[in-house]
Formats: C-alpha cells, structure tokens, sequence
C-alpha cells in the first residue's frame, strides 16, 4: 500500500475478463469533432452550425433561439458503470459554454459543468455514473436566449472508476492486456 501524495488508484471487478484485449475502450459520440458537419447532434430551440474559426479543424456553434435551447446527443450506457466524458467550450462576452449530462433531452440529472469563463475556452473532463440505459449529453449556452456557444472534441467513453480519494476515472483509448496481480484478484 503506498502511503502520501496519492495521485490515482485503479481496480477492475475481480469477474472482469482477463487476457490480451480484455480492456477495450470504444468511442461512444458521434461526430465529436464535427470535421465535416453537424450529424449526429439534433437542434432544440436552437440554429447548429459547424464552424472553423475558433477551431479551425471544426467545431459546433450552438445559437440558441430560447431559453433551454442546444443541442444534444444519445448515448448508450450501462447502469451503474462509470463514464468520462471529455470536451472542448468557449462561451462569448455574454454566455457561458455549458455541459450538462442526463436522462432526458437537454436535462441535467446527473451533472452540468461550465467550460472554462465567459469568452474563454477550456477543456473539461467529467466523471458519471450512468442511471440509465440511454444518457443525454446536452450542449448550450447558458443565459436568456439569443446566446452563442463552441464546442469541440467532444467524447464519451466506459471508464475505469479511481478508487483513490481524488476520484478521477480513467477511459480507455484503444486495447489493454489485463492479468490478475494474484490469484482469485
């Protein structure tokens, strides 16, 4: 056991899959990047576009035509298991880039975030766990409407929990090998 400045501490269930290839983390956004367009990603009480000149290699500006409006986008989820979720915001002079997750279209049941500060980009990753089968990422802007918000990579993947005090997850890029350390762990 090691004692002190603790960064991180990862464990998989002992009935988890062992061997090459045990761990696989697969991509669960569509279109995150928007590199050509805004499919994927459906309009409420909001105008999609994509747009090149905050990020340059594309990116969704969400102008919201009402209060609540945005955008948002399905996935799928196992209750109980844990996500990461990981996006690029820039609000303007008047709004706030905002991430909310939940059950329900534009809902934010289980987490909202702000990115980064009025007219300033950041990039943010946030940890859930999953209440549902299907989970809501929603993308707005915060404010009475007409407001403006840019958003980018956005991604959604299973996550291995940190059991740590310090709580931050881990998601999956690609394939890892995994052995018991003992047996029956």
């Amino acid at each position: 056991w090691m004692t002190g400045d603790i960064k991180a501490a990862f464990a998989l269930p002992t009935d988890h899959a062992v061997g090459a290839g045990a761990l696989v983390g697969s991509e669960l956004v569509t279109n995150g990047e928007f590199g050509t367009d805004t499919t994927g990603w459906t309009a409420t009480n909001a105008t999609l576009s994509r747009e090149t000149v905050i990020y340059t290699n594309g990116g969704l500006k969400v102008d919201a035509t009402s209060t609540a409006g945005g955008a948002y986008q399905t996935v799928t989820t196992v209750v109980g298991e844990t996500y990461l979720v990981a996006i690029d915001g820039t609000g303007t002079a008047t709004a706030h880039a905002i991430l909310e997750v939940g059950t329900t279209s534009m809902g934010s049941e289980i987490a909202t975030e702000i990115i980064g500060s009025l007219d300033t980009g950041a990039s943010e990753f946030i940890t859930f766990v999953a209440t549902s089968t299907t989970t809501y990422i929603s993308l707005s802007p915060s404010g009475a409407a007409p407001q403006t918000a840019y958003f980018d990579n956005i991604s959604v993947r299973k996550a291995i929990p940190d059991v740590s005090v310090n709580g931050n997850a881990i998601a999956v890029h690609g394939t890892l090998d995994v052995t018991a350390v003992a047996t029956g762990a």
